[in-house]
Order: structure tokens, then C-alpha cells, then sequence
């Protein structure tokens, strides 16, 4: 319904979110190269330092949007009214677990909170954090090249078994590359390893990932 222009200039939120991931797995692989993923209390550390950062804020930007919830249905807005009308106690919930997803997505089993649907790339983000330490593993055990062609391959997995049955983790795992391959860019970072590509090609790149 808009016109072509505007589309073209600011239409592309779900490209902005795959921007995240990838700095996501950047700044995750980056920080985390020197972890002892490889015992039980590194573990354990790395889960509660990732939840501690994200949680809190979290939960609070969830209380609030019910707090918006409550007094925009007291004022008679029709908008928040139909909120609380339509309101899921299980979408709040699954939500608070990270478990939900965009209101458009197949198979999902919560949708987001309507006021704030940026939410569902913390559900993705949270599997990620959470899959990390083998993915630690297996770049340290063989190579980085094998932990990433492992996490393509998981997603291109996903993506051919959402093909022919929707469901919340195919959804989720299909973009795992994405968070993978900002995870070698760190690599070649923390190494100061030089990528064997023409600069162009990084300028390009974006750009041609938006049009396809």
C-alpha cells in the first residue's frame, strides 16, 4: 500500500535483524574465544553472564508494555482495548521464555506482544546463546571452517524441513548461519588474519543480500 520509494527506503526491518545476528555472533565469538567453554563451571558462567545482560531489561520492557496496556484501555482507546480483549496469557508466557514469534511466522507456537514485535529476534538470539558453547567447541577442536560449514548446514537443514512442516526451532535454526558467519568475522579479528576477498566485495555484499 505504500509507495515504491518508501518501501525501498526503510521497508526492510527483518534485514536490520539479520544485521544483529551478525554482530550478535561477532560480539559473542569475540568476547568469548578465551572462555573454558570446555568445563561444566565456564559453562554455567557464560549462560548467566549472557541472561544477566538480557533478562532484566527485558522483563521490565514486558511489565511496562502491560502497564501501557492497562491505562491506555482506561483512557478508551480502542487499540489497547482489543489488546486486552484478545490478550493470550500463553503469548505473555512463552514470550517471557523466549519462545515466541512474529504474528506471521508458520508454525509458531506464541505470537509476540503486538506493541513490541522486535521481540521475537530475542528468541532466536537466546538458542543461539545458548548452542554457542559447541559451536566454541568445534572450532576449537578442528576449526572455525568446520563449526561455521556445521552451522550452514543446520540451517539449510532447518529450512528444508520448514519447507514441509512449519515449526517454531526450523524457523529459528534456519538463520543460524547468519550469527555463524559474523562468528568467523571475529575469528579473523581476534587473529588479525586477513580474509583472502577484495574489499568490494564486502561494500557489495549487503547490498546484494538486501536485493535478494
Amino acid at each position: 500500500d505504500f509507495p515504491l520509494m518508501v518501501d525501498l527506503l526503510s521497508g526492510y526491518p527483518h534485514q536490520a535483524v539479520l544485521c544483529f545476528f551478525l554482530l550478535s555472533g561477532f560480539s559473542i565469538h569475540y568476547a568469548s574465544l578465551g572462555r573454558p567453554l570446555d568445563e561444566l563451571s565456564g559453562v554455567i558462567r557464560y549462560v548467566y553472564l549472557r541472561l544477566r545482560r538480557v533478562y532484566p531489561i527485558f522483563l521490565l520492557v514486558v511489565l511496562a508494555s502491560f502497564v501501557f496496556y492497562y491505562f491506555g484501555s482506561l483512557l478508551g482507546l480502542d487499540y489497547y482495548q482489543r489488546i486486552l480483549t484478545d490478550f493470550s496469557w500463553k503469548d505473555a508466557v512463552l514470550t517471557v521464555f523466549f519462545l515466541a514469534d512474529r504474528s506471521t511466522a508458520c508454525g509458531r507456537i506464541a505470537t509476540v506482544l503486538p506493541t513490541n514485535p522486535p521481540f521475537w529476534s530475542l528468541s532466536y538470539e537466546i538458542l543461539y546463546y545458548f548452542i554457542y558453547p559447541v559451536f566454541w567447541k568445534l572450532s576449537r577442536d578442528y576449526s572455525i571452517y568446520a563449526a561455521v560449514a556445521v552451522g550452514c548446514l543446520i540451517s539449510f537443514t532447518s529450512f528444508v524441513v520448514g519447507k514441509f512442516g512449519c515449526g517454531h526451532f526450523s524457523n529459528v535454526l534456519s538463520l543460524y548461519f547468519v550469527w555463524c558467519l559474523g562468528a568467523l568475522l571475529a575469528e579473523y579479528k581476534r587473529l588479525n588474519a586477513n580474509i583472502p576477498l577484495p574489499r568490494i566485495f564486502f561494500y557489495l555484499a549487503p547490498f546484494f543480500s538486501v536485493v535478494i
